[in-house]
């Protein structure tokens, strides 16, 4: 069962990044494991931030800033690198109160 839900879960993302921006959500330990494992080889547009203390911080040479910055809520894909269930949760509302509707965690 959890195959089939990832490989679901793998297809969408694959369908709705197609032209659209590809943004991380997170600037924490997960996301250079999470850039090295899955995205390598992607054109990553961002890594969005909560913490001010991280703004203006590059990993992997991509700058990281406040949510929603540079792109529209149409305009992008965002992947939480956050594992934390509470944190998922309120990062998965705050994006979807920001309007953005393609979020995979």
């Amino acid at each position: 069962m959890f195959d089939f839900m990832y490989l679901s879960l793998y297809k969408d993302f694959v369908e709705k990044v197609q032209n659209r921006k590809l943004v991380l959500f997170g600037a924490g330990a997960n996301t250079p494991h999470t850039i090295n494992s899955h995205f390598r080889h992607d054109d990553i547009f961002a890594i969005w931030d909560n913490e001010p203390s991280k703004h203006g911080k590059q990993i992997f040479g991509i700058t990281v800033t406040p949510p929603f910055t540079g792109a529209g809520a149409d305009d992008c894909v965002v992947i939480i690198t956050i594992s934390d269930e509470i944190a998922l949760s309120a990062i998965t509302a705050q994006l979807k109160d920001g309007g953005i509707e393609h979020i995979y965690p």
